[in-house]
């Protein structure tokens, strides 16, 4: 049985990097443009500033589940060797 180890070559190591630092980017990105979001959401829906909070509230809960559950199957499944 061939146990996998983690990956020591520096070109793989500068992927994992990018990688991390695109999904960090994207994530700010997609909660900044909710939150420039909620003011025009806020006037075409007539509602007010404590419901636009619960909004944001449950998109960041949804993102934080998400998260976990990636991490998790990340952890059960580990990185695929393909050949």
């Amino acid at each position: 049985m061939h146990l996998s180890s983690p990956p020591t070559d520096t070109h793989q190591r500068r992927w994992v990097l990018i990688c991390a630092v695109l999904a960090s980017t994207m994530a700010f990105v997609d909660e900044s443009v909710v939150n420039v979001a909620l003011p025009r959401m806020e006037a075409d829906l007539h509602t007010s500033l404590s419901a636009m909070q619960w909004v944001i509230n449950a998109y960041t809960l949804c993102m934080s589940a998400l998260l976990l559950i990636g991490g998790a199957a990340g952890d059960r499944f580990g990185r695929r060797q393909f050949s």
